[in-house]
């Protein structure tokens, strides 16, 4: 028979030693991915030396500029690797306002110390991440906007952590969202929805090219640039074509039937009182989805193309195509989407406008972009007279008037999170912040190198000044 305790003394070693094999296991993951960096790090410059040395061979310059230019890229491979090293904190940035709210926490305009430049920095909050399951969710976002470099999609310049949080640097796109756009013009010409709707397709079908859905196609993650070109943003919900992607399920008491006796005009301005009220949710509008994820069927990236077809609907006739007062009559209305489509006559719609509709709200089989992806579009007739190489030298439809680096009058009103007034006010012990920092966000902090194509650079005021005479 064991002395008094023992049983104790065994339960604090058992402790002990599951602590010790926890520690272990993360020094391990910690170790792998610094080798792992290690050698993607050498492979990305030799990739980028490579990049220079036949960029060199097409220049036909002499070989004194030559070494000169290789000298320079040196240089910058330098000061990129000694910035690597260096630990980033939301202490180098000051913070200007907040830009934006979502269920996990929210974005801010920041400037960044020293440069003088201005971000779009998106925090992270990390317990509540891991509390609904969401970690692999900022994985995903983080390692398609490092692949990512690309004229359409919102470019992530640095990516770091702290023992509470998870902060990814983007570009700060102050033209606002296309949700804003459509809410304060109802709709646009067939012209404007021709230019944003071939560089909505140019962005999809780039992040397609990297392997990766979307899942996320909506108005309010289309953003406009300083120049009002259109970039796609907020990469949560992506996921790699690897696996089974998970299948969204809606769930509601109401049984009501699915006709509705409303109005053209009613829908236009139900959905627009609804439409940023889902801003802050998690589960959000089922508007945009894809009848084939609502079954639960395995899926691949033609239901990004569905959810573009919703969009263009939208913008074409000011409410999606199967909107209704509640998300189950609008999962119901996706479901029977061949009888429940309509276009409306007072929408005056041209044959080409709806012969695109009809082929991205359709069975996926048949969607376009499914099969050729950018190229089936370039085809159509709705695109006639389109030059799709040379979109980003155009000018759009909308040009944001700004006054400024810090003008934010395209987004709306936020406070600052108050962590007082939180739902989970009990913050983890120090121990509980360390373990999730070191083993869930192992090899999460991320800076782009100084080399890459665009170079790594913030919205400055020279961007705003006017040309002297």
């Amino acid at each position: 028979m064991g002395k008094p305790g023992d049983e104790k003394k065994s339960g604090t070693t058992s402790a002990t030693a599951a602590e010790r094999a926890q520690k272990r296991d993360a020094a391990k993951k910690l170790l792998e991915q610094q080798m792992a960096n290690l050698f993607k790090e050498k492979e990305e410059r030799e990739r980028r030396k490579g990049e220079l040395e036949a960029e060199l061979k097409s220049m036909g310059v002499k070989e004194a500029e030559k070494k000169q230019i290789r000298t320079d890229h040196n240089r910058r491979e330098i000061l990129y690797a000694r910035e690597k090293r260096k630990q980033m904190t939301e202490n180098d940035f000051d913070s200007i306002h907040v830009i934006g709210q979502g269920a996990f926490g929210e974005v801010r305009l920041v400037r960044m110390k020293g440069s003088g430049e201005y971000y779009a920095m998106k925090k992270l909050l990390k317990e509540d991440m891991m509390r609904k399951e969401q970690i692999d969710h900022a994985w995903a976002e983080r390692q398609v906007l490092v692949l990512a470099n690309h004229r359409n999609v919102c470019k992530l310049n640095y990516a770091f952590q702290d023992s509470t949080s998870l902060f990814l640097i983007m570009d700060f796109l102050p033209g606002g969202d296309f949700m804003s756009l459509l809410m304060n013009r109802d709709t646009l010409t067939e012209a404007e929805t021709k230019f944003y709707a071939a560089e909505m397709i140019i962005a999809i079908d780039f992040i397609h090219k990297l392997g990766y859905l979307h899942r996320d196609i909506k108005p309010d993650n289309l953003l406009f640039d300083k120049d009002g070109h259109l970039k796609l943003s907020d990469f949560g919900l992506c996921k790699s074509y690897e696996g089974d992607p998970t299948a969204v399920t809606i769930h509601s008491a109401s049984n009501d039937d699915d006709a509705e006796d409303v109005s053209n005009e009613e829908k236009k301005q139900k959905h627009k009182e609804r439409a940023r009220k889902q801003a802050m949710s998690t589960v959000g509008t089922p508007d945009y989805i894809a009848p084939e994820v609502l079954l639960k069927k395995g899926y691949g990236k033609e239901c990004d193309w569905w959810s573009l077809g919703v969009v263009l609907y939208e913008t074409l006739v000011g409410y999606p195509p199967f909107y209704a007062d509640d998300a189950v009559k609008t999962c119901k209305k996706i479901l029977k989407y061949k009888d429940t489509l309509e276009f409306p006559e007072e929408a005056d719609l041209s044959d080409d406008a709806i012969s695109l509709l009809s082929g991205l709200i359709c069975d996926s089989d048949d969607r376009l972009g499914a099969k050729g992806g950018l190229e089936d579009f370039s085809k159509h007739p709705f695109f006639a007279g389109v030059d799709w190489d040379k979109l980003g030298d155009q000018k759009p439809p909308f040009v944001p008037d700004l006054t400024g680096p810090t003008d934010v009058k395209y987004f709306e009103e936020y406070r600052p999170v108050d962590p007082s007034t939180s739902k989970h006010k009990v913050q983890p012990s120090r121990s509980v912040r360390k373990e999730v920092g070191n083993k869930e966000y192992v090899g999460f902090t991320y800076k782009r190198p100084l080399a890459d194509a665009g170079t790594r650079k913030g919205i400055d005021k020279s961007l705003y000044e006017k040309p002297s005479s």
